[in-house]
């Protein structure tokens, strides 16, 4: 609740005659940590997760969810973000998944020349590349 001292002549005498309750103190803050407690980007990964793909939509799902009201460039920009890091981790994991699938076909082969050859020469032909 507002409430004015005495009549004010001018806005400077307007500010400094404004006294706010604490109760209101206390509405404005908790209203400010819920908007604040999660970053803006973290807001548009959850929207996104919740199968929301369009600026408009995220914006209006994160201004209704979190209270944070985003430009939708912004937004485009988290967006491309964090695609772009989806890529570098999947291309990460594929790189991984290669690596073990060519060690099974190397240790293929070489138990292919060892039923072959036998595994003393296969030792021998080691042996030669040191």
């Amino acid at each position: 609740m507002v409430r004015l001292r005495k009549p004010a002549r001018n806005p400077k005498q307007v500010e400094a005659l404004v006294d706010t309750t604490p109760e209101m103190d206390s509405v404005s803050s908790s209203a400010s940590s819920a908007a604040t407690s999660i970053s803006k980007a973290e807001a548009v990964r959850q929207a996104m997760s919740q199968g929301l793909d369009a600026p408009g939509d995220i914006a209006d799902y994160i201004q209704s969810k979190y209270g944070l009201v985003m430009p939708k460039t912004q937004i485009s920009s988290y967006k491309a973000q964090a695609k772009a890091r989806a890529r570098r981790k999947g291309s990460r994991e594929k790189a991984k998944a290669t690596t073990a699938s060519q060690l099974l076909e190397d240790i293929e082969t070489v138990k292919g020349l060892v039923d072959k050859l036998g595994a003393d020469q296969v030792k021998r032909l080691a042996d030669l590349f040191d």
